[in-house]
């Protein structure tokens, strides 16, 4: 009976050791222990910083009449950390955009031995003159975008004299291409102001030719994409059928010989002067002997001679 009291004894004492705490606990310290417990991390897990930069190969928006043939797009050609992505979101927005136009991507393309995916769309916007539009496009926690103001409004003169539009692009084009599609006119790479006048000369001999307008507005400064492009443009081809060019003479006949006068005063006569004569003065002298007294002849021993004395009146 002693022994099985000590046994049982024993059991009690062992099970109270199996239910304390390990001193191994670093939450739970032993009493008089002066470690200090290490602090279990609470709260969210931190999210690491996106990073990522597009190239936007292209980025356009753009409205087009071709021959009668109408139509309006947004695109974007792009990589994003080099490589082409189908994971993209890209987005289309602006003062011309009711809500926000989502870009599906559309498909890839090679370009200059680079591969690009394509975000295309052709509804869910009306492209207007004078409107803003941006285009973003976002992955990874990363974008990049860029707005512009939409240019154009064109009107080709039916006889292919005159093309106009209503909001300038900060480039404004003209050209004229013949039935080879060979251009035979282009305006001055200087910017242009509405109304254009095209030469007649464009038309050269006649025949049916292609009159081409575009306004655009364009960027390479976007954010978070290197390199881009960005276009916002409205273009407008019509057909242009012209007799051929005729010169106006307007020259102004002058008279190649003027008359000019080459007479002459001819005197018929010379005038000579002939002096007439002077009369000559003759001054005759006749002397007056006056005798002043009466000579007295003197006698000289011979009684042959005298003199008298005289003088002149």
């Amino acid at each position: 009976m002693r022994y099985w009291l000590s046994f049982s004894l024993l059991l009690v004492v062992l099970a109270s050791l199996a239910g304390c705490p390990s001193n191994n606990n670093p939450t739970t310290p032993n009493s008089g222990s002066t470690s200090t417990p290490t602090p279990t991390p609470t709260g969210p897990t931190a999210t690491p910083t996106a990073t990522g930069v597009f190239n936007w190969n292209l980025a356009a928006v753009k409205r087009f009449n071709n021959l009668g043939v109408t139509g309006q797009t947004a695109e974007v050609d792009l990589q994003f950390n080099g490589a082409p992505s189908s994971s993209v979101t890209v987005v289309l927005t602006g003062s011309g955009v009711s809500g926000a136009v989502t870009l599906p991507y559309s498909t890839s393309v090679l370009l200059s031995g680079k591969t690009y995916s394509v975000y295309y769309t052709t509804s869910g916007f009306t492209y207007t003159p004078g409107q803003t539009y941006t285009l973003s496009s976002y992955a990874g926690g990363a974008s990049a975008s860029a707005t512009l103001t939409a240019p154009g409004g064109i009107t080709n003169a039916v006889n292919g004299s005159q093309v106009s539009w209503t909001v300038s692009g900060g480039q404004n084009l003209v050209q004229v291409t013949n039935a080879s599609n060979a251009v035979v006119f282009t305006s001055s790479p200087a910017a242009i102001t509405s109304p254009f006048s095209v030469p007649a000369t464009a038309y050269g001999a006649g025949g049916s030719f292609t009159l081409g307008s575009e306004c655009d507005n364009t960027t390479t400064t976007v954010q978070n994409a290197s390199p881009a492009f960005f276009i916002v443009s409205d273009a407008v081809n019509t057909t242009v059928t012209a007799n051929a060019f005729t010169p106006t003479n307007t020259a102004t006949l002058t008279p190649s010989n003027t008359p000019t006068s080459t007479a002459s005063l001819t005197p018929t006569a010379t005038p000579t002067w002939t002096p007439s004569l002077s009369p000559t003065f003759t001054i005759t002298s006749t002397p007056t002997w006056t005798a002043t007294n009466t000579p007295t002849p003197t006698c000289n021993s011979t009684c042959d001679t005298f003199t008298p004395t005289c003088t002149f009146t």
